[in-house]
């Protein structure tokens, strides 16, 4: 990925530190409470406190990028609401949820009932976790996208067209208008500059067969505005770990877990929105995060336990 100057690097890692537990809780408590004050519409309500959920745990977030525009993009994706995929409606219940317990807890911490205190801080604690994991998926997902398409660039156009993708990335969100930009820039703007070279050098040729004319040239003349490199390519450190969960033992045996875990956690999509492919793809993202190897094996214990309660059981009957 592109890097920020020296002094925006600075800066993002100073106000990227993590925070603890209390902080974070206190951050979002404050941040409510503002929101309450003005009476903020729900909609003006869930995405402030998203964004504030998102500031106090960058610090915490593997790979969260130092760009801006990546960061927008970042929010956005999270933030959106008019989105009509099935993952937007459960990211929006997942944060309706977060807001009632942050309101709940701030009120119960004034009261006496400390058991109801604790359930209520767990309850917290677990949603911001799953939270925390929807946003660290996003960013794995999105650096692995710009990071394929930076190597597809340098493989084909090297240095010079890597300095081209590098200047998109720094100016523009990854939304439609980037791809749009994308294509012009290394596939149409190409094709249209070979055209008009084949077409000032003539190297091409008219023949007509019965009523119809045709116009012959080599398509070699369209890949000479490749400019392929030769060099290995080094893989990031997301790629890296996305292409370990299909090569590696153990990274094989994390993803079947994750799977299993998958096709139970999303059984409230709606049968053909995600094809089995999908599923797997989407299993290598979540498995580029090392939290999965202890899922796994905790995962694995539970269910030899499991099996051997039930077998214990079965014996003595």
């Amino acid at each position: 990925m592109p890097e920020a100057d020296a002094h925006s690097e600075a800066q993002a890692q100073a106000s990227a530190q993590p925070q603890d537990q209390a902080q974070r809780i206190a951050a979002y408590a404050d941040k409510l409470s503002q929101l309450k004050a003005r009476s903020a519409l729900r909609e003006v309500m869930e995405r402030e406190l998203l964004l504030e959920f998102i500031r106090a745990n960058r610090g915490t977030i593997n790979e969260y990028p130092l760009l801006e525009t990546q960061q927008n993009t970042i929010i956005n994706l999270l933030c959106q609401r008019s989105g009509d995929h099935p993952a937007y409606e459960y990211v929006r219940k997942l944060t309706g949820s977060f807001i009632a317990l942050l309101a709940h807890y701030s009120r119960a911490k004034e009261g006496t009932e400390a058991e109801r205190t604790e359930q209520l801080r767990v309850q917290l604690d677990n949603t911001e976790a799953l939270l925390i994991k929807c946003l660290q998926g996003v960013v794995y997902a999105l650096g692995l996208i710009t990071d394929n398409f930076e190597e597809l660039v340098l493989r084909h156009f090297g240095a010079q067209g890597l300095d081209k993708y590098n200047g998109l990335i720094q100016q523009m969100e990854l939304d439609q208008n980037f791809w749009r930009a994308f294509i012009e820039r290394f596939v149409a703007s190409q094709v249209k500059a070979a055209y008009e070279d084949i077409q000032a050098n003539e190297r091409y040729s008219l023949t007509r067969e019965g009523q119809q004319l045709f116009i012959r040239y080599a398509f070699d003349d369209i890949l000479a505005r490749l400019n392929p490199t030769s060099a290995k390519i080094e893989k990031t450190r997301i790629q890296t770990a996305f292409e370990r969960s299909a090569t590696d033992p153990e990274g094989q045996k994390t993803q079947k877990v994750v799977l299993s875990c998958l096709n139970k956690g999303l059984s409230f999509m709606p049968e053909g929105v995600l094809s089995r492919a999908d599923v797997e793809f989407i299993g290598r993202i979540v498995c580029i995060d090392e939290a999965t190897r202890e899922l796994r094996d905790r995962y694995l214990e539970h269910l030899w336990a499991s099996r051997n309660r039930a077998e214990e059981a079965g014996g003595e009957a």
